[in-house]
């Protein structure tokens, strides 16, 4: 075998293997949503805001007084199941100026719907002792795609 014929060789082996490799570092980059359009299992995410509800609570190790103030912030941080999810693809149809006040309307009730939360937050963050504060703000501290860029305690 020549030497240019091993390099060639060599070549194609390189990549052979280089191309799948790359393939699934790319593949664990794809978004988790396709226009809008999230694909997830409600009933996993509301499992998921249960259980780690659960877990503050017992970190907090609430005293009888605290239950209403607690009663009070989980119902108001759940995620309503009456909100409607935007139609994506009827808001794309939209000519420009009625798609972009519709994504400033949808905007405008994100924005009142953390506000709410916001209060409710504080609310009971009050009514919380300073060692439980610290517990609470170590355990709600962002995480996810948003917490990437800051502190994340787990």
């Amino acid at each position: 075998m020549s030497k240019l014929q091993k390099i060639i060789l060599a070549a194609f082996v390189s990549v052979s293997v280089g191309i799948p490799a790359v393939s699934a570092y790319a593949n664990a980059f794809e978004p988790q949503c396709e226009h809008g359009v999230m694909h997830f299992d409600q009933a996993r995410v509301a499992g998921n805001i249960a259980q780690r509800q659960a877990q503050l609570h017992d970190k907090l190790g609430l005293t009888a007084d605290q239950e209403a103030a607690w009663s009070a912030f989980t119902s108001s941080m759940t995620p309503s199941a009456t909100q409607a999810k935007p139609d994506w693809s009827a808001i794309s149809a939209l000519p420009a100026p009625e798609r972009m006040d519709k994504m400033l309307s949808l905007m405008k009730e994100r924005e009142a719907a953390m506000t709410l939360r916001v209060a409710a937050v504080k609310t009971f963050y009050g009514v919380l002792t300073p060692a439980q504060q610290k517990i609470f703000d170590a355990q709600f501290a962002m995480r996810g795609c948003h917490g990437k860029h800051g502190a994340s305690v787990r």
